[in-house]
């Protein structure tokens, strides 16, 4: 009788919230906070059938923007149409008195959005990269409105806080007198998302990167491979996501999934980082050994093999041999200057019980199995500075000493973390990214964040 009532008692308290919110819905609010904003009580009336985006004359990509135009107006026009929410009566439908024009702080029509690129969009195959400007000027009035921006990301930015901007008064859209002079706190502001773990059909993916858009992220980390799961279609090697995926068919992304998440992501000014983690989450990379066993280390117990595989063995070129193809193509398929390496929380006990590791390691003066890590990522990262791509890693490879190229980001994770930023900073690193990938510069635009998701 208790729990009915505990349960009663919160449905009719879900239900007194629905109908009397706490906090009445702000309106054109601008989602992350701008830098600086000044808003009138006066606003302009925007009509669907004369309004216009008006680009800049001859621009080095007038389809990436016209594309932009097209994308925002539809945002414009579908989520802030009440008549597609079926909220609009019979009588509301009709034509009515412009009422709005006897309203003192009615100013006008907001007929175009005059837009002005004052640096280079070099073509229509511009890519983000990390530390563009994405800073932008607008201005809302009734002499005149304007988008101004120095890149093309910092348009894709202002057309986002234009369309948040505008919002519904009965059947009108409706824009305050506002000026706006917005740049991002971060300039890599990512969510990480980890299709190793949980696969996420492309359509999902695809949502993740509206609602990324939508609160102006800008960095995709995509844990595309991890020890769960190969969901990676390689072309070189494809036997990994036919032995290695939840499933061979239905839980892989193919070549074209992958090239369509990317480009949907560059046109909304979002960089896809990939993730393969190696030498082993956890102490392991299982899914690479269904279809490679080789590949991983034989574990022991009692100077015997007990049938159990662990972390990458370090020790066969062999290894080395099968990552340099794998990620010639993987720097071929995702175009971001970076990837993610990996490289946190390896379990040495299986690297400790295996007596070819240990013989191999004391013919190569390696002491301990941190310098054995040290040793696999060296390896590794050698083989990416062949390919002219640069790396993000975890901290565990910088703290067990390896040597890296001043260009490499580290992601520092751990408690103690102050500490290994010092350490960082003390070799005079590109101290950027240092913290786990998944940084949020603001709260998410929970409105549009729940149409999607």
């Amino acid at each position: 009788m208790f729990k009915l009532f505990v349960l009663f008692g919160s449905i009719l308290a879900c239900c007194y919230a629905a109908q009397n919110p706490p906090v009445k819905p702000s309106k054109g609010g601008v989602w992350p906070k701008p830098q600086y904003q000044e808003t009138s009580e006066n606003y302009l009336v925007l009509l669907s059938r004369t309004f216009s985006f008006k680009g800049p004359a001859n621009i080095g990509c007038p389809d990436f923007l016209n594309d932009a135009f097209a994308r925002y107006w539809t945002i414009i026009a579908t989520s802030s149409s009440l008549e597609q929410r079926g909220q609009l009566s019979e009588v509301e439908r009709q034509p009515q008195q412009k009422f709005w024009e006897d309203d003192d702080n009615f100013v006008g029509y907001l007929d175009s959005l005059n837009v002005e690129l004052i640096g280079e969009c070099a073509n229509e195959a511009v890519r983000p990269n990390l530390g563009d400007d994405e800073s932008y000027t607008l201005t809302i009035s009734s002499e005149g409105s304007t988008l101004s921006a120095s890149t093309i990301w910092g348009v894709l930015r202002g057309l986002e806080t234009f369309s948040q901007l505008i919002y519904v008064e009965g059947e009108l859209l409706v824009v305050n007198a506002t000026i706006i002079t917005d740049f991002p706190r971060f300039p890599h502001r990512g969510l990480l998302l980890d299709t190793s773990r949980h696969f996420q059909p492309v359509y999902i993916m695809l949502q993740n990167l509206d609602a990324m858009a939508y609160n102006k992220l800008n960095v995709l980390h995509w844990v595309i491979v991890d020890d769960p799961s190969f969901p990676y279609k390689s072309r070189t090697y494809p036997e990994l996501s036919e032995k290695g995926a939840y499933h061979p068919v239905s839980k892989v992304y193919e070549q074209s999934d992958v090239s369509k998440i990317i480009e949907y992501a560059r046109v909304r000014g979002i960089r896809v980082i990939p993730d393969f983690n190696t030498p082993g989450h956890g102490g392991f990379t299982s899914c690479w050994g269904l279809s490679h066993p080789e590949l991983l280390t034989p574990c022991y117990s009692n100077d015997q093999p007990n049938g159990q595989l662990g972390p990458m063995d370090p020790t066969r070129n062999s290894t080395y041999i099968l990552l340099a193809n794998l990620f010639k193509e993987v720097v071929d398929v995702f175009p971001d200057s970076y990837i993610n390496l990996g490289g946190d929380a390896v379990d040495f006990s299986c690297w400790k019980s295996n007596p070819d590791v240990n013989a191999f390691m004391s013919e190569n003066d390696i002491s301990s199995y941190e310098q054995l890590d040290s040793y696999f990522f060296q390896r590794k990262i050698s083989l990416l500075d062949s390919l002219s791509s640069k790396y993000i890693i975890q901290e565990e490879a910088f703290l067990h000493g390896a040597t890296l190229p001043k260009s490499t980001v580290i992601q520092v994770r751990k408690i103690g973390g102050l500490n290994t930023l010092a350490a960082v900073g003390d070799q005079s690193w590109h101290v950027r990214n240092l913290l786990r990938l998944l940084v949020l510069e603001r709260p998410v635009h929970w409105q549009r964040l729940g149409k999607v998701l």
